[in-house]
């Protein structure tokens, strides 16, 4: 399998606009974390953001910084991290979350130089309800104390409570917005829910195109 290189931009070197966008994203996400920010959930309020785009880049922005770094899949319904990077998708998150599998046996290693990735597994054998019966903590207090740095793709969050069943369990998010739509009744309720949950939020990186 091939890698999406042209949404890639942190490997490719072909926009240095954009690559240098993602410096400053993992700069402004270390001011406002601190040495707290070790697991950042990516999250959009509905589809087609470009959330794993977003992360995948994000990760690599890391990685590139000689930090040790996890790329997790966790938008197990619509994952797009194994297409990004050419992986195989049988194993991975889901397969964890509904103890198929051992988190190490299904994470991918130096993917690239410092970058580690687990993808999101078989999203049709995946039935919705496995996070919310899974300690999700444990798991990524194992990530906090192996990695630098772990980046976490998630699924929409107005319309799926994996999305908030993770964010719980991380140190800060990110908000992935796409230009021109989102809504103000959107914007509000994401406004709301991350006030419920009270996790820090890192910061708003907005998608083009």
């Amino acid at each position: 399998m091939s890698r999406s290189k042209n949404k890639l931009v942190m490997l490719t070197g072909a926009n240095r606009e954009a690559a240098e966008q993602y410096r400053s994203l993992r700069a402004q996400i270390d001011r406002a974390g601190g040495q707290d920010a070790r697991l950042i959930g990516v999250v959009a309020p509905r589809v087609g953001a470009g959330t794993a785009e977003m992360t995948a880049n994000l990760a690599v922005a890391y990685a590139q910084a000689n930090r040790r770094t996890l790329l997790v899949d966790g938008d197990m319904q619509s994952p797009l991290i194994h297409k990004l990077f050419g992986l195989p998708n049988v194993m991975g998150l889901s397969s964890v979350v509904e103890a198929l599998e051992t988190a190490e046996d299904t994470v991918y290693h130096d993917v690239v130089s410092n970058l580690d990735i687990m993808t999101a597994g078989d999203s049709l054998s995946y039935t919705g309800d496995a996070v919310g019966s899974f300690a999700l903590q444990p798991l990524f207090d194992q990530w906090r104390q192996r990695y630098d740095k772990v980046c976490l793709v998630m699924p929409p969050l107005l319309s799926s409570a994996d999305a908030q069943l993770m964010i719980a369990a991380c140190n800060g998010v990110l908000l992935v917005i796409r230009s021109g739509q989102v809504d103000e009744a959107d914007a509000a309720r994401v406004k709301r829910l991350l006030a419920l949950m009270e996790v820090p939020a890192y910061g708003v990186a907005l998608m083009h195109g």
